[in-house]
């Protein structure tokens, strides 16, 4: 069986003897998951932050249950590599959306230039030196909370050069991307990272639903728009129509009410349609991966661009204090469906 390491729980600020489960709630989660999940008592402390945050309700998820019952399943582990390693997603996604432009990117230790053919280290450099903006170096993979991407202005291209000689970044595929100008009306939340819409989605049984909407903020001067797990960046949650929700959440947990001085209340995404019929578009040809998490920037001129496509760790735990329980209606639908696999 699959074991996830634990993760630091982002409901302890809620915690309280009023959010203790009673008997009757305990049955409901039992009668929801027992089916498919062998051990429920780990994912309690989720229900209970929940409780005292919002309200409880058993079609909440705990990720003690997701990942280790219920993700591996809606999406295949022969699938979600591909399907989300930075270096193919033009490739999969190229026709459906934007991409920021990518000069570099390795893929199984083999390095490609713009056009996807392979190339010698030493054209690899040339193409560093040739290059006249700063790049940003991305892992393609286990990137999570940001983890190894770094930005080089060119006064440091010597080293990014070095780097690439030496095999440092050859042992690990990467992506080198220019930075994306981002629109006006993501900007304003942190001009040093880019801050990319969530949209988690699920296709099951020939239908695409969204699941969750958010916005992800970075915190002053990062590059990184991820939220880790202190008291930075935030995530909040989006109204269909752009609006943003009354709060957010830092990656801890913690509740705020804005972020670097722009008040979540009554702020606005003007152009937020597009990225939701982008989320759509994109799933539509890759329904082997049942949910994924869905990174997608709004560029300057208010187009929608392609960051990420997490298809392995989706997340779900801020997305659903920003948005409620992950699939909603469809709970039921989805576990029926996990329960034909087991």
């Amino acid at each position: 069986m699959f074991k996830l390491k634990p993760k630091k729980n982002r409901l302890l600020h809620f915690l309280s003897e009023e959010s203790k489960l009673n008997k009757d709630e305990i049955y409901l989660i039992q009668k929801k998951w027992g089916g498919v999940v062998k051990n429920l008592t780990p994912g309690y402390v989720y229900y209970r932050g929940l409780k005292a945050l919002d309200c409880f309700d058993a079609n909440y998820l705990s990720s003690a249950y997701f990942y280790p019952y219920i993700e591996r399943i809606l999406n295949p582990a022969k699938y979600k590599f591909n399907l989300g390693h930075k270096a193919m997603l033009e490739l999969v996604y190229g026709d459906i959306i934007a991409h920021p432009k990518t000069l570099l990117r390795s893929y199984g230790g083999v390095m490609f230039n713009e056009e996807y053919h392979a190339i010698r280290k030493s054209d690899a450099i040339r193409i560093i030196r040739a290059a006249e903006q700063p790049l940003l170096y991305k892992p393609a993979v286990d990137s999570a909370q940001g983890d190894g991407i770094r930005k080089f202005d060119v006064s440091e291209f010597d080293e990014l050069c070095k780097l690439i000689d030496s095999n440092r970044l050859g042992q690990t595929d990467f992506v080198l991307q220019y930075l994306v100008e981002q629109s006006l009306d993501t900007k304003v939340f942190n001009p040093t990272s880019l801050n990319c819409m969530r949209i988690t989605t699920l296709n099951l049984n020939g239908h695409i639903t969204i699941c969750s909407r958010a916005i992800k903020c970075g915190p002053q001067n990062s590059v990184v728009d991820n939220i880790g797990s202190g008291r930075r960046g935030v995530i909040v949650g989006i109204h269909p129509d752009g609006s943003l929700c009354e709060r957010g959440f830092y990656g801890n947990g913690e509740i705020a009410t804005e972020h670097n001085g722009v008040r979540f209340q009554d702020y606005k995404i003007n152009h937020f349609h597009v990225v939701e019929d982008a989320a759509y578009r994109l799933h539509q040809i890759v329904p082997s991966c049942k949910i994924i998490g869905w990174d997608i920037a709004l560029d300057y001129n208010n187009n929608p661009i392609l960051i990420e496509g997490n298809t392995n760790y989706p997340g779900i735990s801020l997305e659903q204090m920003c948005s409620g329980p992950i699939f909603g209606e469809r709970t039921d639908e989805v576990i029926d469906y996990v329960r034909l696999y087991l």
